[in-house]
């Protein structure tokens, strides 16, 4: 390390001068590097990760979510649109009939 530069055998003013440099420099770079972030932002948001369908064997596998969304509500109580009449009709029985099966 012969090369390093030994801060303290310089001079207050060559001291000052230098970090002021040294100021500049990295404020340049943190100004390039924000750039370089942004840029990179910017070339991902314009060709992103392709969107790969699952085939229709991996649809299978994969489990049906579950909830009440799913089921289907049913219509409720119908109530009817014509009123029902029970009306019992008393008929003549024809001569050498039988009666089957129901009775009242």
């Amino acid at each position: 390390m012969s090369n390093a530069l030994s801060l303290s055998k310089l001079p207050a003013a060559d001291k000052d001068t230098l970090v002021r440099k040294l100021a500049t420099k990295v404020s340049q770079l943190d100004q390039l590097a924000g750039d370089l972030c942004e840029e990179l932002h910017a070339s991902r948001s314009l060709c992103g990760r392709p969107q790969i369908k699952l085939s229709e064997m991996e649809r299978a596998t994969t489990p049906k979510p579950t909830g009440r969304r799913d089921k289907r509500r049913s219509p409720g109580k119908m109530a009817p649109k014509v009123a029902v009449d029970h009306e019992i009709v008393k008929a003549a029985v024809s001569a050498g009939s039988s009666f089957k099966d129901y009775e009242d």
